[in-house]
């Protein structure tokens, strides 16, 4: 039975991404593979920045501009936080912010905003099973080609 449910979690695995590769190809885009460790959605926005638009910034430093604009506005972000309870809400996101400034703990939804808003660039977010991308953009966007992220 174990094995039965391995055989169909890698074959429904191995649908989803055919799909995902259908829908990235209708757009004329290909998957380039980030080690996953930890800095994957950081390294991944800064070989775009590099590649697209001549940008050098590293994934340390993309995480340290992120950690000082949570600090900066940390009203906007304490709810949106995880862990760290029984600090009060400053106190949480300076915490947070220094993890993520200092470890490879993995961005997510809020690093991601951060980022649009702080390159004044687009973010799509593509995932398998979903027919649209989650696109993170700020006000300042307009129609700019958008950073693109699995």
């Amino acid at each position: 039975a174990a094995a039965a449910s391995s055989e169909m979690t890698l074959t429904q695995d191995r649908q989803e991404a055919l799909a995902l590769q259908a829908q990235l190809a209708a757009h004329g885009l290909q998957v380039e593979t980030v080690p996953s460790d930890g800095h994957c959605l950081f390294n991944a926005i800064s070989r775009q920045l590099q590649h697209r638009h001549g940008q050098r910034l590293g994934f340390k430093d993309l995480r340290c501009l992120v950690a000082d604009y949570l600090i900066g506005h940390w009203q906007d972000y304490v709810d949106f936080l995880d862990g760290f309870a029984g600090l009060s809400g400053q106190e949480r996101v300076r915490a947070y912010a220094h993890q993520l400034r200092d470890t490879s703990m993995w961005g997510g939804h809020v690093e991601i905003q951060v980022l649009a808003t702080l390159l004044r660039l687009p973010i799509w977010v593509y995932q398998a099973g979903s027919p649209e991308p989650l696109c993170f953009q700020n006000h300042t966007a307009g129609d700019l080609e958008p950073l693109r992220l699995l």
